[in-house]
């Protein structure tokens, strides 16, 4: 029951930081003001790549890599200083998920398009 509470958090919009609070900072150093990708917009992106990119060989390694760090995270301590490791990663295959989706709206193959929808949408 606990992992799987623990696995819920991992994967949870909401960052709950045990370090400094962002907005407190943001009020002294201007660079926390940019509005950079957060890792709720960035993760369900990110899956939708890996899922584009299954059958690559060289992108395989990446997907491993990203389960392994994730599962060991969730295994000990899911907070926002830990997840942002995976983002590396998940950054990446975002744009891969980002450029696959936008070509295929723009062929008209709606159909294709809905894999990596399905997998971007799971909020």
């Amino acid at each position: 029951r606990r992992m799987t509470e623990k696995t819920l958090a991992f994967f949870n919009r909401y960052e709950a930081g045990d370090h400094y609070g962002i907005d407190f900072v943001s009020d002294y150093a201007k660079f926390f003001k940019i509005p950079l990708p957060v890792f709720w917009v960035v993760m369900p992106l990110g899956m939708a790549g890996i899922v584009l990119c299954r059958r690559r060989r060289n992108t395989q390694a990446l997907f491993v890599l990203a389960a392994v760090y994730s599962a060991t995270v969730i295994a000990f301590i899911p907070v926002d200083r830990y997840r942002l490791p995976p983002m590396v990663i998940l950054i990446p295959f975002a744009t891969v998920a980002l450029e696959r989706l936008y070509r295929l709206l723009r062929e008209r193959r709606l159909r294709e398009a809905a894999v990596p929808v399905a997998v971007a949408a799971r909020r």
